[in-house]
């Protein structure tokens, strides 16, 4: 209200109205919102019932203002009060103009119409739909819900939803009919009357009644398309979705006119305001799960880049990670520069994922002049006209840009990391992500590299007279780099525990469905196979066809296979489970202390992880796992750490085998455990392969970290240093290794029964 006069009423279908016009609610205001005009009442035209029934009618059921002598106003009149008021009393209007028709179309004499049958039965529909919206996100359920239901409280020949496409062909997507002869389901259509302008009503939420296509002014074309459908007379309402015609239900009777009555259009029109809502909702959800996919994939690109450089230090981290962020993003060129006054050092400098030498080049005139003074910046595709004085844009033919700047603990920018394509490149919250993630880390690597610089410059002057306190501070900082890999790689565990947990979980869950099935099948097949050897008992003759069936079936070969088919299914579930569990005893060890532990069951976890590989690869045979264990006492250990052991062991030996077939195809590669009571307070594990051995000089290394003998990218070397200091520093015991090239190689760990200390 504005000075004392009524301006409008402000409703849901309103702002529901606005938000699908993709206007900005808190930047609207009230009156840009009002959609529809309303209409005034003054209460002494309230002696009889049909004024104001007509008038909301006339406004599309939107409430009446009712207003005083003052015209002050006094209250609201919804349809929804004034129809039960009518239903209940059977008003029925003696005099006056009948009501308008809903749409500009005339409704010509017909038939008396099909009545609903009451408003008990409208509102438990349209409860229902409700219901069947809030509680679902499949669209088909509550189209096929609707058209399923509307049609008996219409009393109709035909209910359908009709899917409109952009070019302004449709496909009928759900339909109820009294005669499935006529079904028209899954009809591709193609009305050439159906033009923009023709839609236009649609668009603005209005209904078109159609009472008879032999009496109703239209376009030849359109009556012959209807006529084809087996459609006499019509009710098509539009389902509008953020402002555009998602598609419309229709209703049809096939062999005669029918006047349909405004309960009935209001009703149809509630039901296309619903179906909007839940195809809103769906669209929705799709959209959030997009995103959400979007989001996971980069958390799982981010967390793949982490893994790969997580053990990378010093001059190693930088072309690895530029490597690997070129990759992720899908980009052409990177650069990670180091801030040389008025120039720029590259650190790392890819072309088309291959690294180049490193250069110095001047800052000025040039995108990454805008990086280190705004601390990012974005050109999506036109880097070469905005400097046009960089020549290696014009060379690599750069055409998009996206960088971020480097700052160091102080504040101070030192550097940055950018990406450069020949395409268009968006500013993609994922993108940002990894390109900011990884500035960030090259920074902190930065910052490492000057303080060791510093610090072995620092040592060099100071060499002759603190010799023992560098050697010494040396063997500290070789300590901590020691405690900081394990710790990485122990986390590494834990997380790998919790997603197994995880998997353990969610397969376990449909397994114990299945296992729990399995029993309840069979009985079932037992009865049925019971009642065919009845009949056949008690009906030795059976007719021609059912003879043919028997035989074309193989009834007798399915009675006696179902069985093994069962039985089958169950030795599968038995074996999933089998192996869930043994998962989840690896994920629980990965979260205890040390504790009484079965070595035993420890080995077979691990086994039960490393089947896949040990079922060999592609023309070379599985790799037989030959196990002589002895009875061992439970053990003092740290479960997850010895895990973590065992399975550094048996990859080793797997890919020792594995390069044996490589010269070798038809190897058989076997892997050999050996557990022992060595003593009273001590057991021994063996594992053994027949993989290619080694020398005795690779011998003397493999316990160094970050020495490998096997190719740049499969392994970090750290893996046995790791094992070894697990074994002999967390668990006070004993390592050992004998191999001959050739032959195969031989690790022994010794354990105490009992941690002391």
């Amino acid at each position: 209200m504005e000075d004392q006069k009524i301006l409008g009423l402000l409703t849901t279908q309103d702002l529901l109205s606005c938000r699908w016009q993709t206007k900005n609610l808190a930047n609207s205001t009230v009156a840009q919102c009002l959609t529809q005009t309303f209409a005034t009442l003054s209460e002494s035209a309230l002696t009889e019932l049909y004024t104001p029934l007509n008038l909301l009618r006339q406004h599309r059921m939107r409430p009446v203002v009712i207003v005083d002598e003052h015209n002050q106003l006094a209250g609201l009149l919804t349809y929804e009060e004034v129809h039960a008021i009518a239903l209940a009393s059977q008003v029925q209007p003696a005099t006056g103009t009948p009501p308008p028709p809903t749409s500009s179309e005339a409704r010509p004499k017909t038939q008396q119409p099909k009545l609903l049958s009451s408003s008990m039965q409208r509102e438990q529909l349209m409860h229902k739909i409700i219901a069947q919206v809030h509680s679902s996100l499949d669209v088909q359920t509550v189209l096929d819900t609707t058209v399923t239901e509307l049609r008996p409280v219409l009393g109709c020949d035909r209910v359908i939803v009709y899917r409109l496409r952009s070019d302004l062909t449709g496909k009928v997507i759900a339909e109820s009919i009294d005669d499935p002869s006529r079904s028209v389901l899954h009809n591709e259509v193609h009305d050439p009357c159906v033009t923009p302008e023709w839609l236009a009503p649609y668009r603005q939420g209005q209904v078109r009644i159609v009472d008879d296509i032999y009496e109703t002014e239209m376009t030849v074309c359109h009556q012959e398309m209807l006529s084809g459908f087996d459609i006499r007379s019509k009710m098509m309402v539009p389902i509008i979705v953020e402002g555009e015609i998602w598609g419309l239900i229709l209703t049809s009777e096939q062999d005669a006119p029918r006047q349909w009555q405004p309960e009935e259009i209001e009703l149809v029109r509630q039901l296309g305001v619903q179906v909007a809502i839940a195809v809103q909702q769906a669209q929705a959800h799709e959209r959030a799960q997009s995103e959400l996919h979007e989001r996971r994939k980069a958390e799982q690109q981010l967390q793949k880049l982490l893994d790969v450089t997580a053990t990378k230090t010093g001059a190693d981290f930088f072309p690895i990670s530029i490597v690997q962020l070129t990759e992720s993003l899908g980009v052409a060129h990177a650069i990670l520069t180091e801030r040389h006054g008025d120039t720029l050092h590259t650190l790392a400098f890819v072309i088309d994922q291959v690294l180049q030498p490193t250069y110095e080049y001047p800052i000025a005139g040039t995108p990454c002049e805008q990086v280190l003074q705004t601390g990012a910046f974005h050109c999506q595709q036109s880097a070469q006209e905005l400097f046009p004085r960089d020549l290696d844009l014009v060379n690599l033919g750069v055409k998009s840009y996206l960088g971020f700047a480097m700052q160091d603990s102080q504040g101070e920018v030192v550097g940055h990391l950018c990406v450069l394509d020949r395409k268009p490149l968006d500013h993609s919250e994922r993108a940002e992500k990894l390109i900011r993630s990884f500035a960030a880390r090259a920074t902190a690597e930065l910052e490492r590299q000057k303080a060791i610089d510093a610090l072995e410059v620092l040592n060099q002057e100071l060499e002759a007279k603190v010799a023992a306190r560098t050697a010494d501070l040396q063997a500290s900082y070789q300590q901590l780099k020691d405690t900081q890999l394990q710790l990485i790689q122990s986390e590494k565990m834990s997380s790998l525990g919790q997603l197994v947990a995880g998997i353990a979980h969610e397969i376990n869950n449909p397994v114990n469905f299945i296992y729990g099935n399995l029993k309840p099948c069979l009985e079932y097949f037992d009865d049925l196979s019971t009642l065919i050897l009845l009949y056949q008992k008690h009906y030795p003759t059976p007719h021609a066809e059912i003879s043919d069936f028997i035989a074309a079936a193989d009834i007798q070969y399915t009675l006696a296979d179902f069985p093994k088919l069962i039985n089958s299914m169950q030795t599968g579930a038995t074996r999933i489970q089998s192996i869930v569990q043994s998962l989840r005893t690896f994920s629980y060890a990965q979260q205890e202390g040390h504790k009484a532990s079965n070595i035993h069951d420890s080995i077979d976890n691990t086994l039960v992880i490393l089947q896949n590989r040990l079922n060999g690869r592609a023309g070379t045979p599985a790799i037989e796992v030959i196990k002589n264990y002895g009875d061992l006492p439970l053990i003092e250990c740290y479960g997850g750490l010895l895990n973590q052991v065992f399975m550094n062991l048996l990859v080793n030996g797997i890919d020792a085998i594995e390069q044996q077939q490589t010269t070798s195809p038809d190897h058989q590669g076997c892997l050999t455990i050996t557990t022992t009571v060595v003593s009273s307070k001590k057991i021994a594990i063996a594992i053994q392969d027949n993989g290619i051995g080694m020398s005795p000089e690779i011998q003397d290394k493999i316990f160094n970290p970050f020495f490998t003998t096997k190719p740049v990218g499969i392994g970090t070397g750290m893996g046995l240093s790791i094992s070894y200091k697990i074994v002999t520093g967390d668990h006070q015991g004993q390592f050992y290794c004998s191999s001959v090239v050739g032959a195969g190689t031989e690790f022994i760990v010794q354990l105490p029964i009992k941690i002391t200390g």
